[in-house]
């Protein structure tokens, strides 16, 4: 949605997050419990996007990603992630 919305583009690397997970509602996993394969979290907060993203990529990036830039999540029960792993509970 980035591109359609904002008229650029940011790779994977640009957003420095840990996991990238596509067509999930990350902002509705804020204090639920989910499971992505075997691996159990809890979201406890939006991970909004920061002035350091914008000095790294390019100028609008920080208004873009409002409140669509991620999810922090406390590890409850952890094991492997792989590629391609379910991610359920929301």
């Amino acid at each position: 949605a980035l591109p359609r919305d904002s008229g650029f583009e940011l790779t994977a690397a640009d957003t420095r997050r840990n996991l990238l997970t596509s067509h999930v509602p990350l902002n509705h996993l804020v204090d639920r419990e989910f499971r992505i394969g075997e691996v159990v979290l809890r979201g406890v907060r939006l991970c909004e996007p920061c002035a350091t993203l914008e000095r790294r990529t390019t100028k609008g990036a920080r208004e873009a990603l409002l409140h669509r830039a991620g999810l922090r999540a406390r590890i409850l029960r952890g094991g492997v992630l792989r590629v391609g792993d379910p991610i359920s509970g929301y």
